[in-house]
Parts: C-alpha cells; sequence; structure tokens
C-alpha cells in the first residue's frame, strides 16, 4: 500500500478552469492529506509535451464542447482560450438528421433492437 504522506502527486486540470477551486483542491490535498507536493497542470500543455512540442495549438473535442488553447513555451495563454459548445453530441445529431432528411429512413442504434429470449421456468 502507498503511503500518501510519502508521495507526490500530479494532477491535471481543464484549460478553463478557475483559481478558487484550484485553491481549494491544493489546501484539502496539503492538510487533510498531507501530501510533501502537488503539482497542477493543464491538459493541454501535458498535450503539446506528448507531441514533443513546447509551443502548440491543442484542439480538444469533447462531447459537449471543444477547446482551442495555444501553448507557448509550456504554458497555456488563458486570455486566448476558445470554446464552443459543438461537441460529439452535436455533431452526432447533426449527422442523425442529415441522414435520416436524405435517405428517408429511421435510424435506430443497435441498443433499441429488441431481443426475444426464451424463459426457463424454475
Amino acid at each position: 500500500m502507498l503511503n500518501p504522506k510519502d508521495t507526490p502527486l500530479i494532477l491535471t486540470e481543464n484549460s478553463i478552469h478557475n483559481k478558487e477551486t484550484r485553491l481549494k483542491l491544493t489546501e484539502f490535498l496539503f492538510e487533510k492529506l498531507e501530501l510533501p507536493a502537488v503539482f497542477i497542470c493543464k491538459d493541454s500543455v501535458l498535450t503539446a509535451f506528448a507531441c514533443g512540442r513546447s509551443t502548440a495549438l491543442v484542439l480538444d473535442a469533447g462531447h459537449r464542447y471543444s477547446t482551442a488553447t495555444p501553448v507557448h513555451d509550456g504554458y497555456a495563454l488563458q486570455k486566448s482560450i476558445v470554446r464552443h459548445n459543438i461537441g460529439g453530441e452535436s455533431l452526432t445529431k447533426m449527422m442523425d438528421t442529415y441522414l435520416e432528411q436524405s435517405l428517408k429512413t429511421e435510424l435506430k442504434p443497435r441498443y433499441s433492437f429488441k431481443r426475444k429470449f426464451k424463459t426457463v421456468e424454475g
């Protein structure tokens, strides 16, 4: 078992994150868990580092929204972050309506098909 008092912790946070939440989190980690060190890094900066770059434009498309974050010399430029409410969910809905209108058929997800099971008494 790992002792949290002996282990430093690295956390990732979203590019758009407020300072108050970060301060509450670090206060909890230091006071309650008594960690020796905590490092909080933006996920877009780590994405740029994973590609071998310290300067990059990171595009993150999620379920509900998409974010474009410029990273310069390992720092996310907070005032230049752009966030749009177009994500995977809205793109899927737009694709469904397009296919239903052009093909004139109803699209059913795989989980909506009913399976017939034989019931066994006992």
